[in-house]
């Protein structure tokens, strides 16, 4: 990701303008213990999304991180555990139209999940691990 942006940017400058849009997942608000690494990863891409997102904003270069929950494809078809609000692939690509074209930050769903990790990212951990499978 960062070998993709880092070098995007001065072209975006030149431009004068532009959208970055980067992909993470709700799963960057916290350590789940069925994927640490999965999680740990799109932490680090939320993170970075958030603090570019503030320095290219005066440039005209937005950037926006979506943050999905379990979308419906081949690969959440064969996960062996429980996928909650689950939303087709047409209906996340509408959701995050949907953001981009507002220029959000964060574009988050399905809200139920959302707001669960979020909720999640607050609690102590002392707190949070036993609520986790």
């Amino acid at each position: 990701m960062l070998n993709t942006v880092e070098p995007a940017i001065p072209l975006f400058r030149q431009r004068g303008r532009g959208h970055i849009a980067l992909t993470s997942s709700l799963a960057g608000c916290r350590g789940f213990p069925v994927a640490p690494s999965y999680s740990a990863t799109k932490a680090a891409i939320r993170v970075y999304g958030e603090g570019i997102r503030s320095r290219l904003r005066r440039e005209n270069i937005a950037v926006s991180v979506i943050n999905p929950g379990f979308v419906k494809s081949s690969m959440t078809d064969a996960n062996p555990y429980y996928m909650p609000f689950r939303v087709s692939g047409e209906r996340a690509a509408q959701i995050i139209k949907h953001g981009l074209a507002k220029n959000k930050a964060r574009i988050c769903f399905p809200w139920p999940l959302a707001v669960g990790a979020f909720i999640l990212s607050l609690l102590p951990p002392s707190w949070s691990t036993g609520l986790l499978p």
